[in-house]
């Protein structure tokens, strides 16, 4: 029978969430003795990982249960506030309360012996080290253990959670040690035994609208952004699926949250079975967010992250990732620039989606490719790089019987026809079409190549570099072999036929990113077409998923690093492959002076910046000394 919590005086019942079954099932695992778990508030933290472990292993096991706590003085409210009232709850548990002796008639105690011969004895993290080495017993259960004094100055053996679980040593491969805590920081004990020596298990939804399983994660609960109130915030936050874009209703959640899977690092789900195999270890680990909890709308996490925003304060920044995400909080590294959501919705303008400035020069798209969805972004472009997104958006990827190569191809050539084809308006109503398109052909080179060979002229595949990606790091082209070279791309020849684009990716997010910090109208700023501002709060998510921290390193100093904060940075991926293409096009952030050419020189023209050469490979021009 519940205790505490809003379901106080209910029993226990795996069907309300069914994810607690697969934790409890766990439990039954013979490849593992330790049994760690952390999650939000209110989400069946204590009574998974405490309260049911302590209650079978003393009333239906009959055997001595050590508890251990951060302080002994926590030990008389942990049994009189969480376990008393739920042995009394149950009559046969009731009938083993000592009638005589400590525990009997109240007050402070360090053990407890039941009628079973059962005994509950408690030990803290505070105090000396024998009083943590005289006693031994099977079954271990620790409770916020992050809370844990580490060895005191006086101490000369280990940590006291070493300690206490020491005292199951005799036992084997037949102790058993349960262990919870809300998340503190990476440096935790929780965090340290769940992900880096457990099994880091999480768990699994699938997707109602598209099928896809993933563990929903923060950086997917979108749509209150930007809210101008409380009340916005909670009608429109909601977790929106990485390969359709779909947002979730409440229904939906609710109606994932009934069929769960359990996926350990290590394996994945397929066909809606988790295949692979975990780790090896003897440590369970098992981590969940408030997105999990059948106690929890959406509506509440959405309130939840606006007020944190509104606040902006370490504390409030803290709550919402211990209490809410489940997550180890980190303080904000220092940013090389100062952009924020708030900087990317000054920059929204009075002009109307997908028309055209007067002043463009080119108009450029990149597309990032994705099973499901592939992300698009269209720019309109001035002199002087000043850059304004006219359109943007995804295009569904529909398989059916198709393979994934055919569905994507099929994706791609409708968004060709239908968008890319008829071009956007200006003003006046005139139409004009992309001077380039460029596409990521990371995943998928093949389908890539054949759809710009179709395409024609303006087309290409594209490979972004960089270490945040944890792809191949940008290295300078090699002239000879490069058709052209321009800062920080070059265009190569593909063995597939054409020409493919390599980008310095980590080059050109800063340029995006510089570009939404600086003044409107400015040399390089970047500007949005008219909408609310939670109507651009995917996009700018995408473009914030990344951003450049300055770190020290011994030795050498302060050094510029990119951070990847979220996989969801689509848009940011488009925006600077947009970017690139206006720069091959000729679009330059500094506008040199019209200078007359001058007479050939190296088999090129000179010119003020140096001398445009064609490339040993020809078939174009390099620029360089």
């Amino acid at each position: 029978m519940l205790p505490t919590g809003p379901r106080a005086g209910f029993r226990f019942a795996a069907s309300f969430m069914p994810w607690t079954g697969l934790v409890l099932r766990a439990f039954d695992d013979e490849r593992y003795r330790r049994f760690w778990g952390s999650g939000p508030a209110q989400s069946s933290k204590t009574v998974l990982f405490f309260l049911i472990p302590i209650l079978y292993h003393l009333f239906e096991v009959a055997e001595t249960v050590i508890v251990g706590t951060p302080r002994m003085e926590d030990a008389y409210a942990i049994f009189t506030d969480r376990l008393l009232p739920a042995i009394r709850a149950n009559p046969a548990w009731a009938a083993l309360l000592p009638s005589e002796g400590a525990g009997s008639r109240g007050g402070r105690f360090h053990a407890i012996r039941f009628r079973n011969g059962a005994i509950l004895r408690f030990m803290s993290g505070a105090g000396r080290d024998e009083e943590r080495s005289s006693h031994t017993a099977r079954v271990v259960v620790l409770t916020e253990v992050d809370k844990f004094d580490e060895a005191g100055t006086t101490s000369r053996e280990a940590d006291p959670i070493s300690q206490i679980e020491a005292r199951t040593r005799a036992f084997g491969g037949r102790a058993r040690v349960f262990a919870e805590c809300t998340m503190s920081t990476k440096e935790g004990r929780v965090w340290r035994e769940i992900s880096d020596h457990g099994t880091d298990s999480q768990l699994w939804l699938a997707c109602p609208h598209c099928g896809r399983w993933a563990a929903p994660e923060r950086e997917q609960f979108t749509g209150w952004q930007g809210c101008e109130d409380v009340n916005a915030a909670r009608d429109h936050g909601a977790y929106t699926c990485g390969e359709c874009g779909a947002a979730w209703s409440e229904a939906d959640r609710r109606a994932a949250l009934e069929r769960p899977v359990m996926v350990a690092a290590g394996q994945t789900v397929t066909a809606g079975l988790v295949t692979g195999e975990p780790r090896r270890t003897n440590t369970f680990g098992v981590r969940w967010n408030s997105l999990h909890s059948a106690m929890t709308d959406q509506a509440d996490i959405a309130e939840d992250e606006w007020r944190a925003q509104q606040l902006d304060d370490e504390a409030s920044k803290k709550r919402l990732a211990q209490f809410v995400w489940g997550l180890p909080y980190e303080a904000e590294k220092e940013q090389t620039l100062d952009i924020t959501e708030q900087t990317m919705y000054r920059r929204i303008t009075d002009r109307a989606r997908g028309i055209v400035p007067a002043n463009t020069e080119k108009v450029t798209v990149f597309v990032d490719l994705g099973l499901y969805r592939c992300w698009w972004s269209a720019w309109a472009w001035s002199e002087g790089m000043r850059g304004h997104c006219l359109d943007y958006g995804c295009l569904l990827v529909e398989h059916g019987a198709r393979s994934e190569d055919a569905a994507i191809l099929a994706a791609l050539r409708e968004f060709r026809d239908d968008i890319l084809t008829p071009g956007w308006a200006n003003s006046e109503g005139v139409r004009r079409g992309a001077d380039m398109v460029l596409v990521d052909r990371n995943w998928k080179p093949e389908v890539v190549s054949v759809f710009c060979r179709e395409s024609g002229p303006g087309y290409m595949g594209a490979h972004g570099r960089g270490a945040v990606r944890g792809l191949k790091s940008w290295t300078e082209p090699n002239p000879t072999k490069a058709k052209l070279i321009g800062e920080g791309w070059y265009v190569t020849p593909s063995s597939r036929g054409g020409c493919v684009v390599l980008m310095d990716g980590d080059r050109w997010k800063g340029r995006v990113h510089a570009g939404f910090v600086a003044a409107e109208g400015a040399p390089g700023s970047l500007t949005l077409y008219k909408g609310q501002p939670r109507e651009h709060s995917t996009f700018c998510r995408h473009i914030l998923a990344e951003h450049q921290i300055e770190e020290w390193e011994p030795g050498k100093g302060p050094i510029v690093r990119w951070h990847q904060s979220s996989r969801s940075n689509h848009y940011l991926d488009t925006a600077y492959g947009a970017m690139v293409a206006a720069s091959i096009c000729g679009m330059r952030l500094v506008v040199p002076a019209k200078v007359p050419r001058r007479p050939k020189l190296g088999g090129g023209y000179q010119h003020q910046n140096g001398p445009y050469q064609r490339s040993a490979a020809g078939g174009g021009w390099r620029i360089g000394r």
